[in-house]
């Protein structure tokens, strides 16, 4: 394979402009060429700019350039070498690739249709947090020492009456809260409170310690709830607007769904679905030509089928337990369907034929290329 390098000038590269032949040229010179494909002074800035800067070069000016071009030139043989070995045909990098492709059509879909119509103002989040059951948050004490004796002798000066703090003081090794007595900074709430000790604290009022803890790494912990509250709304209110922009987003969606059913005249086939119930219910995973091609749904310019459902189900690698017909209704309804409607819109719309997604998709598919590379 044939590379060769021909800057046209060093201004070329330095300022993105220089000696050209015709008016095309002109505009994105052609900087190299390996094989049948060139490398332009486009898409030489381009790399640079997207390089992350522990990537960059520590070489200015056109030395700087040059390594970067010399790295677009030694990619494209190997993806040329890639090509060669067939490795673009190989149906796993084919498919990873679409699946993929599909899975940034639709984020784009849900970024424009759904949540960026999704707003959540302050009175909102206020009238939320008033109707919201309040969680308590906690400020805590604790004791931790290295045997489950110690721990528990602790715990039996504490019953006759021994203070905590001094206990903290004389007796935990936990350093960094020694010097106040054990006692933690801050307030917890619930979800910052890790899982395993839980169920010891939550039972605590104020005032009241537990029981020596077992701890992750061996080690044993007494806590003291030292005070309580409700959480505040400045602390609760993230938490808050995330709910209610997710409630917000599914209340779109489903009208969504809804009037793009109508409008598509979408028409499902429950005699397929029960059948298929029954071959996933038997174990069936081979389906035969006729048997792929039985519709489930049938929409205007489209339809799912039996082997659409298996090829997804396949990708996900989704296993059917339990109640096996409703499972593989829900599947096929609440998850085949909905995606299957959504890519039809975005390619109605053009989104998957977009310059950033044909551009990813360029992208993605070299390196996806250089892995299998790699792996051969």
């Amino acid at each position: 394979m044939k590379a060769y390098l021909s800057l046209v000038c060093s201004g070329i590269v330095l300022a993105f402009m220089g000696c050209a032949k015709d008016a095309e040229e002109l505009e994105d010179p052609v900087l190299a060429e390996v094989g049948d494909r060139r490398i332009t002074a486009s898409q030489l800035i381009d790399f640079e700019q997207r390089l992350p800067a522990q990537l960059k070069t520590k070489k200015s000016g056109l030395d700087g350039y040059r390594d970067y071009l010399q790295t677009i030139i030694d990619k494209e043989i190997f993806l040329q070498e890639a090509i060669k070995r067939g490795l673009d045909e190989v149906p796993e990098v084919a498919q990873k690739l679409q699946r993929e492709k599909a899975e940034r059509v639709l984020s784009l879909l849900f970024e424009r249709e759904f949540l960026a119509k999704v707003n959540v103002d302050e009175q909102e989040l206020r009238a939320a947090y008033e109707a919201a059951d309040k969680e308590r948050e906690v400020k805590l004490r604790l004791i931790i020492v290295d045997t489950q004796a110690e721990a528990e002798e602790i715990g039996q000066s504490l019953a006759d009456g021994r203070d905590f703090a001094e206990l903290a003081h004389s007796r935990s090794q936990h350093k960094s809260t020694v010097p106040q007595g054990g006692e933690l900074d801050g307030y917890l709430t619930p979800k910052r409170i890790p899982i395993y000790l839980q169920e010891y604290i939550n039972a605590l009022e104020v005032g009241e310690y537990s029981e020596p803890v077992r701890l992750p790494n061996g080690q044993y912990g007494i806590y003291q709830v030292m005070h309580a509250r409700p959480v505040s709304f400045a602390t609760a209110s993230n938490e808050l607007e995330a709910k209610l922009r997710e409630e917000k987003t599914t209340e779109l969606i489903e009208a969504f769904l809804a009037q793009l059913r109508t409008d598509i005249d979408l028409q499902a086939n429950p005699e397929t679905l029960h059948q298929l119930q029954q071959w996933v219910a038997a174990g069936r995973r081979e389906y035969t030509e006729v048997e792929r091609v039985a519709v489930l749904f049938q929409f205007r310019d489209g339809s799912i089928t039996v082997g659409d459902f298996w090829d997804y189900a396949e990708e996900l690698k989704m296993g059917f337990s339990g109640d096996i017909a409703e499972s593989v209704r829900w599947f096929a309804e609440d998850v085949l369907l909905p995606r299957t409607l959504f890519l039809h819109v975005a390619h109605e719309r053009g989104i998957d034929r977009e310059e950033q997604i044909v551009r990813w998709y360029e992208r993605r598919k070299d390196a996806l290329l250089l892995l299998a590379l790699r792996q051969t």
